[in-house]
C-alpha cells in the first residue's frame, strides 16, 4: 500500500509540474501576440491644443532675499531670530523644545525649520 501511495504523489508533482510550465508558456505566447499588435492610429480621447506663443510684460523684479542662515555666537547660541540650530557634519537640525536643544552646539542658525530642510538639513529624532 505504501508503494502506490508513494507513486500516486510522484504522478501528482509530475502532472502540477506540467501543468505550470503550460501555464508559463501560454502566458508568453499572449504576451508575444500582445506586444506585436498594432497601437491605434490616434488616441480616442481630444487632445488639448497647442499654445504656440507665451507673451510677458516685463521681468519680475528682483526680491530682495533674506539670509537663509546666519553663523552661531561663540557661546553656543543663535542670534535673536534664528533660533533653528544646525550641526553640519551631522546633518540635523533642532528645533526649541526638543530633547538635546540646550546643549548642541550650532555651526549655523536658521529662522525656521522649513529653511533649514529646503537647505538639506533633517530634523532631530528627539
Amino acid at each position: 500500500m505504501a508503494k502506490f501511495v508513494r507513486r500516486l504523489v510522484r504522478w501528482a508533482v509530475l502532472a502540477a509540474a506540467i501543468d505550470v510550465v503550460l501555464r508559463l508558456a501560454r502566458n508568453a505566447k499572449q504576451r508575444q501576440v500582445a506586444a506585436r499588435a498594432e497601437p491605434p492610429a490616434e488616441p480616442p480621447w481630444p487632445l488639448p491644443a497647442a499654445k504656440t506663443t507665451v507673451e510677458i510684460d516685463e521681468p519680475p523684479a528682483p526680491v530682495a532675499a533674506e539670509a537663509a542662515w546666519v553663523a552661531a555666537n561663540g557661546d553656543g547660541g543663535c542670534p535673536d531670530g534664528y533660533p533653528v540650530k544646525v550641526k553640519v557634519r551631522s546633518g540635523i537640525f533642532h528645533t526649541p523644545g526638543m530633547l538635546n536643544y540646550d546643549r548642541t552646539a550650532p555651526d549655523r542658525c536658521y529662522a525656521s525649520a522649513d529653511a533649514a530642510e529646503a537647505d538639506g538639513y533633517r530634523p532631530a529624532k528627539r
